[in-house]
C-alpha cells in the first residue's frame, strides 16, 4: 500500500481473500488504474467480485469478450491473446541419450500435475494399443502427485518409463524434443456448457513441434479463434 505504482493487475479474484482486498480497494484506487486478467471459465459467483469496480478488462478471445461485455461496457474490454511460447526445435536423438532414453523406440509422453485425472484413465486403452504396437509410455510425474494405487499401476505394466521429477521449462522441452507424441488429457466432465477453456499445457508446447494428441478435449472453439 506505501509502494509507488501505476497500475494493479489482478487475476483469479476469487481465489484470494477477496473480503480483505474489498476494504482497502479504495485505498488502490486512488493511486493507480487497476486491470482484471480474465481466466474464469465463466462470469464469477461470488457476489463480492461485482462490487469491484475495473478501469479495464483484459481476456483471451472473442469468446471471452462476448461473455464479459454483458456486464461491463465494451469499451472496457480488451484482447489479449493467450500466449502461445517461441518455436524451440531439438535433436530427438540427441535428447533421448542426454535423458537416457532408447534410441531405437517409439516414445509417448505424458506430463502433468493431475496424473490421477488426467494422465492414468488412459492407461488401459494404451496398454491394448501396445498389444498391437511397440512403444514406450513416458510418464514425467514427481512422486509427491501419485498415491500408492498409482504407483502400483506403474508396477503392472512393463511399457512405463516413470521419471520422479518436477523439472524445469527447460528441461521438459527435452522431454518433449526426445519424445514422438505428446498425450493430453481431459475428460469430458470437466468442461460444461457454456464455460470457455484456454489450453494452457498446449500453447506452452506447440513451439516444440512435437505432436500433440488432443483427447476428449473441445478444442475446437480454440481452433477457430486462433486460426
Amino acid at each position: 500500500m506505501k509502494k509507488d505504482y501505476d497500475i494493479l493487475i489482478v487475476q483469479r479474484i476469487e481465489w484470494i481473500p477477496i473480503e480483505g482486498l474489498l476494504k482497502i480497494y479504495p485505498n488502490i484506487r486512488e493511486k493507480a488504474k487497476v486491470v482484471y486478467v480474465v481466466h474464469e471459465a465463466k462470469l464469477p459467483e461470488n457476489p463480492l467480485f461485482w462490487e469491484f469496480e475495473w478501469d479495464a478488462i483484459v481476456c483471451f478471445d472473442e469468446r471471452y469478450k462476448r461473455m464479459w461485455k454483458e456486464v461491463y461496457p465494451e469499451e472496457k474490454i480488451y484482447i489479449i491473446p493467450y500466449p502461445c511460447n517461441p518455436l524451440r526445435r531439438g535433436d530427438k536423438n540427441k535428447s533421448r541419450m542426454e535423458l537416457n532414453l532408447p534410441l531405437d523406440k517409439k516414445i509417448v509422453l505424458t506430463y502433468g500435475w493431475y496424473p490421477k485425472t488426467h494422465i492414468f484413465p488412459i492407461v488401459p486403452h494404451l496398454a491394448e494399443l501396445r498389444k498391437q504396437y511397440e512403444f514406450v509410455l513416458l510418464m514425467v510425474i514427481e512422486r509427491g502427485y501419485l498415491d500408492e494405487e498409482l504407483l502400483k499401476e506403474i508396477e503392472r505394466h512393463d511399457f512405463i518409463e516413470w521419471r520422479n521429477e518436477l523439472p524445469p521449462t527447460s528441461k521438459v522441452d527435452k522431454y518433449f524434443h526426445a519424445s514422438d507424441a505428446y498425450i493430453f488429457y481431459k475428460p469430458k466432465y470437466e468442461f460444461k456448457p457454456g464455460e470457455i477453456m484456454v489450453s494452457s499445457s498446449i500453447l506452452s508446447y506447440l513451439g516444440t513441434l512435437i505432436p500433440i494428441l488432443a483427447i476428449e478435449l473441445p478444442l475446437s472453439n480454440l481452433s477457430a479463434e486462433r486460426s
